[in-house]
């Protein structure tokens, strides 16, 4: 984001009047603060959805009717039963444990998906800056101020 502040900066100002830098640069940051805003509270309403659809996805496999999953709990089970926790414990341990990981592997899919989404609509804005106009060259800017 640092490399894209000073580029944007130049090209936003660079068809401004002196006599305007002050008040548009005001607005200009202003409109990124809340860009930046709404961009946050987007990524992360997808986040939150996209977790929820991954983990109702990942669920559906862990039934004690998928034999993967009943191999897994056997063998983690025993090996809870060898180091100390009763039967009940050591099967509640591990379907705390699986739905654990169940939620990590939601959030990373999660993550994924925002990340492709991000990386897609920066592809397609590519385009846009081949569109703007190249600001004037000055000979020797003159101070801003009051």
């Amino acid at each position: 984001m640092a490399f894209l502040f000073v580029p944007i900066a130049t090209v936003s100002f660079a068809f401004v009047p002196r006599e305007l830098v002050g008040a548009s640069t005001g607005l200009f940051n202003l409109v990124r603060n809340i860009g930046g805003s709404f961009g946050i509270a987007i990524i992360t309403t997808l986040l939150s959805q996209r977790a929820q659809f991954h983990q109702a996805r990942l669920v559906e496999h862990i039934t004690p009717y998928n034999p993967i999953f009943q191999d897994a709990m056997q063998r983690a089970i025993k090996g809870l039963i060898g180091a100390g926790q009763s039967a009940i414990n050591a099967q509640q341990m591990f379907l705390g444990i699986a739905y654990g990981q169940v939620l990590r592997q939601a959030m990373t899919m999660s993550f994924i998906d925002c990340f492709w989404l991000l990386g897609i609509v920066m592809i397609v804005l590519i385009p846009v800056v081949f569109i703007m106009r190249r600001p004037p060259r000055q000979a020797r800017p003159g101070p801003v101020g009051h």
